[in-house]
């Protein structure tokens, strides 16, 4: 967010008009943006929906809205030296103020790994090439759970566009065969679940990345116990709006040691295969 103010104008606040009222949005916790001494404001990538003022739950959900600014003396009605959480209408298109549109749309999140083909990662050094998109996201997690229930993991950001672009993902830390890959994005709150993970304080992606790494990758879980935990703590959680895709592949390993397994070695022309030993 950007712009500029009138001469005079030292601080500006933010609102959001879903019908009638505005309400104010806090901008990182606070309730007013300085203004610099050529009049230029600016709050560079906020998260409009994650903060607690009035105004930030109305943009927590998708919809059409109107999202203003004003010069915070005149939302500071009661005079406590703070912008007011609500303004009519009336009293802030009356004051030094500007407003535009704004439309917040469905978080989603789409995934593909190039390097699987068929079910199979096809780089020899187990890599993972991940692309997608997530809007909504600042980034999501990768990881991988192994055969054994061993897990890897690695955060990825999410660029300007949306779109999520990387390359050479390691899995080479998992046991030999079957692999399940994930990506998950936490949904609009912010945290993942229903926001309490066992032995974390926080529930953000790096909350779930060190619940994966420390407190599950500590127990001696199968495969399948590990996905069941993990979709229970996500998006299978109580309330939970997270979002993730989920892909079986085999290890390029085990690829190669199944079909050396069953290569059979003909005999010899001419000759005679000795019987089984009894």
């Amino acid at each position: 967010m950007a712009g500029n103010a009138t001469a005079g104008v030292d601080r500006v606040a933010v609102y959001a008009r879903n019908s009638d009222d505005y309400e104010l949005v806090l901008i990182d916790g606070d309730r007013s943006v300085p203004v610099d001494v050529d009049g230029d404001f600016e709050a560079e990538e906020v998260a409009l929906s994650r903060d607690d003022g009035p105004g930030n739950e109305i943009l927590s959900l998708p919809g059409s809205y109107r999202i203003g600014v004003i010069a915070a003396v005149d939302a500071d009605l009661d005079g406590d030296g703070d912008a007011d959480d609500r303004l009519t209408t009336s009293e802030f298109s009356s004051a030094t103020s500007d407003q535009r549109s704004l439309r917040v749309v469905e978080q989603s999140l789409s995934v593909s790994f190039p390097s699987v083909v068929d079910g199979e990662i096809t780089t020899e050094d187990g890599a993972v090439d991940v692309n997608g998109s997530a809007p909504g996201s600042e980034s999501v997690l990768f990881f991988a759970v192994g055969e054994r229930g061993n897990i890897v993991t690695q955060e990825i950001g999410v660029d300007d566009d949306a779109s999520i672009d990387e390359d050479d993902v390691p899995i080479s830390g998992l046991s030999d065969g079957d692999v399940t890959l994930y990506v998950v994005s936490a949904g609009r709150d912010g945290q993942v679940g229903d926001g309490d993970l066992p032995g974390s304080t926080d529930a953000t992606i790096d909350g779930f990345e060190d619940y994966l790494q420390n407190e599950l990758g500590s127990r001696s879980l199968t495969a399948s116990q590990a996905n069941s935990v993990i979709r229970s703590e996500s998006v299978d959680d109580t309330a939970s709006d997270d979002l993730a895709y989920t892909e079986e592949a085999s290890s390029p390993t085990h690829r190669r040691r199944s079909r050396t397994s069953t290569r059979r070695t003909a005999p010899p022309r001419g000759s005679i295969p000795s019987p089984p030993a009894t």
